[in-house]
């Protein structure tokens, strides 16, 4: 998980605790763990007995083989209507979410110099996610939730940067990214990202927490 989420997710535990007590008659955090966000910090309420919202914040970094790396965060504002005043819900989930892919790779330049290159590719979006399931409330507060429903892309960009350690490189970039290696390497990049960014992915979540 990288820096600026760290500190998101910090802010996010200590100030909307606090801002939510005078908007929720019942409110507290939980853990989330589902597809196709592995693992969300989250802060929910209900509003009335009939509606409930909430928002998360998550993040993840998988490695995969050759040196590539594959990761994701999001952020997501949601709402949900209770028909009945109980567990059962129908509801939506507004998100944006940035998947990324990087690798290094050595790239030959010449017969005596092949300087490893990193190469990075992002693609940002925006999804909403139709949904529906159940968020048990115990008596103790304990607090069980059960989801699911599909994340519908809204918006997608992909950008690709490249950057090296070596202080040589950057006079032979133009040659680097011509090369078959580099074209390999961002290739790989691009397609590992562009699978999650561009699909319409199930979604499903188990969720653990507590309200007071």
């Amino acid at each position: 998980m990288n820096q600026k989420l760290r500190i998101a997710l910090a802010v996010f535990t200590v100030l909307i605790p606090n801002a939510s007590f005078a908007l929720f008659i019942q409110s507290g955090p939980s853990l989330t763990l589902g597809i196709p966000h592995a693992l969300n910090l989250a802060y929910d309420g209900r509003l009335t007995p009939e509606y409930s919202a909430g928002l998360s914040l998550g993040g993840l970094n998988v490695p995969l083989q050759n040196g590539i790396t594959l990761g994701i965060s999001n952020a997501e504002l949601r709402g949900r209507w209770h028909p009945w005043g109980g567990s059962l819900f129908v509801g939506a989930m507004l998100g944006g979410q940035t998947i990324y892919g990087k690798g290094s790779r050595s790239i030959t330049v010449t017969p005596v110099y092949s300087p490893m290159i990193n190469a990075e590719a992002k693609v940002t979006g925006a999804y909403l996610t139709p949904h529906f399931g159940w968020l048990w409330i115990f008596g103790s507060g304990f607090t069980l939730g059960f989801e699911l429903g599909l994340q519908l892309p809204l918006s997608s960009k992909t950008t690709i940067t490249t950057s090296s350690k070596d202080p040589l490189a950057a006079e032979f970039m133009t040659v680097i990214q011509a090369s078959p290696e580099y074209q390999k390497l961002e290739s790989d990049i691009e397609e590992g990202a562009n699978k999650i960014g561009k699909l319409k992915i199930p979604y499903s979540a188990f969720r653990i927490g507590w309200m007071f």
